[in-house]
């Protein structure tokens, strides 16, 4: 998917991605998340432009039965190494710098 996202980059000149999603989160933890028992769901937002510039920021939320969404309180922000799936896009800008 993000190689096609790509592509289109390079053929618009976009100098610039966001993401919005929704995941499973499980902290310092390798096991399955969607299925362990203390797993939270979060909304995920990522930025990125041509200079370099990263934005990440997730929010954890619960959904209760009635099917009303409480966020959290607490965000959290990750490192550039965990967004490995952008390589394709940073390697367009690149390429287009050069």
């Amino acid at each position: 998917m993000y190689r096609k996202f790509a592509a289109d980059i390079e053929k618009s000149g976009a100098n610039g991605i966001i993401v919005i999603a929704e995941s499973w989160v499980l902290l310092l933890d390798k096991e399955k998340k969607s299925i362990h028992p203390n797993r939270q769901e979060g909304l995920i937002l990522i930025a990125a432009n041509s200079n370099g510039e990263v934005y990440t920021h997730a929010t954890m939320f619960t959904k209760e039965k009635n099917g009303k969404i409480t966020f959290g309180k607490e965000s959290i922000d990750f490192s550039k190494e965990s967004l490995f799936f952008l390589t394709p896009i940073i390697n367009v800008w690149r390429k287009q710098k050069s």
